[in-house]
């Protein structure tokens, strides 16, 4: 009879303690999604930022420039960033009709008076467009982490051949 008495016994003090882990769990389990959910929203540098106002911009540009320095011909000033800076996923370009080989050039500025540097340069091959069967040429660049652009940072673009480009930074705007 012993024997049975300590089984039970000791069935019964696991289940008690069972419960008292449970019941510790539960109260701590909110505890640690609040440490968790301060922890992300409250380190420093790492509150998240939104566009505030969607921008658009688009610019056509035909000057040649062969030059990739950014500073040297003609640019088409795609875009300036307002005062907080401002984001886009994307740019894309396309052709306005017959191209030959050459490229497009991506560059900024920044505060617009800083260092040019390039972004980006997309290859133009030799397109002859023909209605409804050969499409003029387009090409798109999108970052894995966007177009992130300080204050006042301007975006300009270039062709190396002189023919007519139409661009444009896509789905974001200014902070």
């Amino acid at each position: 009879m012993d024997f049975f008495r300590s089984r039970i016994e000791s069935y019964r003090l696991a289940k008690l303690r069972w419960r008292a882990f449970c019941a510790i769990r539960a109260v701590l389990a909110p505890l640690e999604y609040l440490h968790t959910l301060l922890f992300v929203l409250y380190v420093a540098g790492t509150t998240p930022i939104f566009v505030a106002t969607p921008r658009s911009p688009m610019v056509r540009y035909s000057t040649a420039n062969t030059n990739r320095d950014g500073a040297t011909g003609t640019y088409g000033t795609l875009f300036t960033a307002g005062s907080n800076g401002a984001f886009f996923p994307g740019w894309r370009t396309t052709a306005e009709g017959n191209t030959t080989a050459g490229a497009v050039r991506l560059f900024q500025q920044d505060a617009g008076s800083g260092n040019v540097e390039m972004l980006k340069e997309l290859v133009v091959p030799a397109v002859t467009f023909s209605a409804g069967a050969t499409p003029v040429w387009e090409g798109e660049w999108y970052p894995p982490a966007g177009i992130m652009l300080s204050a006042s940072t301007v975006v300009k673009v270039s062709t190396h051949v002189g023919e007519t480009f139409a661009s444009k930074l896509e789905g974001g705007g200014d902070y």
